[in-house]
Parts: C-alpha cells; structure tokens; sequence
C-alpha cells in the first residue's frame, strides 16, 4: 500500500476528529512503529474513557491496489490469566455473534474489539466525516457496553449465561 496515500489520509481522520471536538493524538511512525496511529480518548457516558486506537493497515499493493484499510482496534485493559483463556475465547465467540460490525477476541492475553472498514484507496475521508463520526460512536457503545459484563465473567462475578440474559 502506497505509504504516503496512508499518511494523508490518517491526517484527515486526525481533522476530523479535530472538527468533532474529540480528544485525539497522532502518534508518528518510528523505528518502534512502522506505521502511524490516532489514539483516540472517548467517553460518550460519562462512565469510562476509553482509548481506541485508529490506524491504516498496510496491504501489499501488488495484490490490493484499488483498497485502503482504516482499523478502529480497542483493548481491554484486564489480562486474561491462563486459567481463564477458554473462557475469554467462549464469551468473545458468543459477543460476535450479536455484532453487525466489527469482533471481539483474545490477542497477547488481553480482549480486543476490532472493526476493520475497507475503502477505495483514493476516497476523501473528508467527504465520510459523518459516517466515521458514526463508526466512532458505534464503536464506543460496543466497548463500553461489554467493558463491564466481560471483565465481571473473567473476574468469576457473574456467569456467561447471565452476562447474555442481560441483553435479552
């Protein structure tokens, strides 16, 4: 993926966001990170912050010429001790399957939220301000909603079973 249509357009997303009055911060590309990121503070409830990462993910341009990939990424902070990995993986699987968009899983011992959406490559995020400011807040109500009733399972407060009759 051209590198420099990336930057551009991580730099339109870092506008927006700007113009939408969110508490942003662009973190460069470096030795340690071969891409650059938007990290993103959100707290729509007033309950929680949450930090949500935002990136384009390199694609090889040989085989994806025509596509860009914008990756909204979130990760719980409470690790997942071995003894509760199957668990973490059995309440992640049955999360996704009440999700339109987007997946929780289990990465380096932590429980992540990932939403991946895909875009022509030269497409004007300016002109999308309003469908990324809805991607955002679709994003947040995920992680906020599930942030509490994932972490009281893994705790062994509350069971998965109830956890889902919550939302019933």
């Amino acid at each position: 993926m051209n590198i420099e249509i990336t930057e551009i357009g991580l730099r339109q997303v870092k506008k927006i966001l700007d113009n939408l009055k969110l508490t942003s911060r662009l973190i460069e590309k470096s030795d340690k990170m071969p891409i650059s990121s938007i990290i993103l503070n959100f707290n729509s409830t007033g309950n929680s912050n949450i930090d949500i990462a935002i990136a384009f993910i390199p694609l090889p341009e040989n085989l994806f010429p025509d596509v860009k990939i914008l990756q909204f990424f979130y990760e719980f902070p409470e690790i997942v001790v071995d003894s509760n990995e199957n668990l973490s993986l059995e309440l992640t699987n049955r999360i996704n399957y009440l999700l339109p968009i987007g997946s929780f899983g289990l990465k380096d011992k932590k429980i992540t939220y990932r939403y991946c959406h895909v875009m022509p490559i030269f497409s004007n995020l300016l002109d999308q301000k309003d469908s990324i400011n809805d991607l955002i807040k679709l994003i947040a109500l995920y992680t906020e909603t599930f942030l509490e009733p994932i972490n009281n399972v893994m705790k062994g407060t509350l069971g998965i079973d109830e956890m889902f009759n919550m939302f019933e």
